[in-house]
């Protein structure tokens, strides 16, 4: 079960994502 580099910077993207729509609705 070997995970693809794709999967892994879609978590990586999927996280800066959140923390940025964080940011927003702090705002």
């Amino acid at each position: 079960m070997a995970q693809l580099p794709s999967d892994s910077a879609d978590k990586q993207v999927g996280q800066r994502i959140q923390m940025r729509r964080k940011e927003l609705g702090m705002t």
